[in-house]
């Protein structure tokens, strides 16, 4: 767990450590309000929260990939993502974004 190794929690016994000892630490936590068209139209709004990482669209073919690639046991990851990076799909995206100075920024692409 990236989150774990990031927060320098290396067992569950560091953990409760440091949950019984109270301890907290601020994070960086990214908000996504998404909307995704759907078959009738319509737009289903929603919103995720994240820490540490956010993947878009390549992670996520990725594991649709090996789910399907469960037959070769551990190596599923690598090939599904060596399979999806030849394939090269593009995918369009709007990310708009306040920074630490409160300056709104977009990109598209």
């Amino acid at each position: 767990n990236t989150v774990a190794y990031d927060l320098k929690i290396t067992s569950p016994e560091k953990a409760a450590e440091i949950i019984l000892k109270g301890l907290t630490r601020r994070i960086d936590v990214g908000v996504l309000d998404k909307v995704t068209p759907s078959s009738n139209n319509n737009a289903e709004e929603g919103r995720l929260y994240w820490i540490n990482i956010c993947g878009y669209a390549l992670p996520t073919t990725v594991l649709e990939l090996a789910n399907r690639l469960r037959f070769l046991g551990g190596a599923q990851y690598d090939i599904a993502g060596k399979i999806s990076l030849v394939k090269n799909k593009g995918y369009e995206c709007k990310i708009e974004m306040i920074d630490a100075n409160n300056k709104e920024h977009t990109l598209e692409g």
